[in-house]
């Protein structure tokens, strides 16, 4: 009699176990991709690679999904705005698995991952990333580890299960950030918060004290990077170093645009000419509010100005029209940033300059609601 129960106890854990795991088939896949050429087709070809790579493992057509595509809204980018559309199309799909372009994926371990959770649990699975100290990027929140938000690193792919996805969905119209830098942070700020929508209009400033959301839950096997060893640490993804392919573009096709203004001379351009500055030599100027010849800056014309610096942009973009359109690449910085010259022309070197470009740091301005999306290819 006990073995009799026993046995039926196993079997029954058995069923249930198998009506939680489900097949990749049950899972959607997305991959946040660029309306660009080059990227398009970077995005297509993954998308053929995965296919034939699922195909043998679904009894179904795989369903994947390019953020590219005429089916995604505006600000797809910032990854909330996907969250209706998705809810809507696939309301069967029990999770909803989210890439970048250069994410890879082995499938076999993926199932395998899939097949420690449960998906009819509100569960946001990823690589986990927190600040170590507070940074600006991030509106100075508390920092280091057990204080810090935790916010997915998105190349290495991260997951939703179907009951977050669709909850976040349905409250999505009380989100209302106004800024879009970081969307791997608004994205777990805004999980995390969302059951409290109602007191808060600016993430992640203010957040209110409830913080009954979801946290994000860190699964080592996605992996941040296509490290050697990486088979044997059992990784179900990875996201190799991107590299052009490339020749590097000939610096002499690049003009860098240097924004600064006079209270800043003194302490920031001799950092800038010692480091990255001789590595751009008779290719680089120095654009100003007053005209020094300490420092070589130009009068660019615009006075300097606490908010806003879209003139003194469009000044410098009118001045490499009229003096240096020769130059194939415009690159425009502020006099406090740090780049690498050898890494940027390699970069642009798997660029047509003959096709309208523009690249840099994404913004939003309430993205989510349509209203304003920089869109640009990010650089990296």
């Amino acid at each position: 009699m006990r073995r009799s129960t026993g046995w039926l106890g196993f079997v029954f854990s058995a069923f249930l176990l198998s009506s939680v795991v489900g097949d990749l088939e049950d899972v959607v896949f997305i991959v946040v991709s660029q309306n660009h050429p080059l990227h398009s087709a970077i995005a297509e070809h993954k998308k053929n690679f995965w296919r034939e790579r699922l195909v043998p493992l679904t009894k179904n057509e795989p369903v994947i999904l390019l953020t590219h595509e005429a089916w995604a809204p505006s600000g797809a980018w910032t990854i909330a705005p996907l969250f209706p559309v998705l809810s809507k199309q696939f309301a069967a799909a029990k999770w909803f698995f989210f890439a970048s372009e250069e994410t890879e994926v082995d499938f076999h371990k993926l199932k395998k991952v899939l097949e420690r959770y449960d998906f009819r649990e509100p569960l946001f699975l990823g690589h986990a990333l927190w600040d170590t100290q507070p940074t600006i990027l991030h509106h100075y929140v508390p920092a280091g580890r057990g204080e810090a938000l935790v916010y997915p690193h998105f190349p290495s792919g991260w997951l939703l299960s179907s009951p977050l996805l669709h909850r976040a969905a349905s409250v999505l119209h009380k989100f209302n950030p106004n800024f879009n830098i970081d969307p791997q942070y608004e994205l777990a700020s805004f999980l995390k918060y969302m059951s409290s929508l109602d007191a808060v209009s600016f993430f992640p400033e203010a957040p209110p004290r409830s913080n009954d959301g979801v946290l994000l839950t860190h699964v080592p096997e996605l992996c941040m990077a296509d490290e050697e060893g990486g088979a044997k640490r059992g990784c179900a993804t990875s996201c190799p170093q991107r590299t052009s392919g490339h020749a590097p573009v000939d610096l002499t096709a690049v003009w860098f645009a240097v924004k600064t203004c006079e209270k800043y001379h003194h302490a920031r351009l001799p950092v800038l000419a010692q480091t990255w500055g001789q590595d751009a030599a008779g290719s680089i100027g120095y654009y100003s509010d007053v005209e020094d010849p300490a420092y070589f800056t130009s009068n660019i014309g615009v006075p300097n100005t606490e908010q806003g610096h879209c003139r003194k942009t469009m000044a410098i973009i009118h001045k490499f029209y009229r003096d240096y359109l020769h130059r194939q690449w415009l690159v425009i910085v502020d006099d406090d940033t740090l780049l690498s010259v050898r890494q940027l022309v390699s970069v642009l070197g798997g660029y047509s300059a003959s096709i309208p470009t523009l690249m840099g740091e994404v913004y939003g301005y309430k993205a989510h609601l349509g209203w304003y999306s920089t869109e640009l290819l990010p650089l990296v």
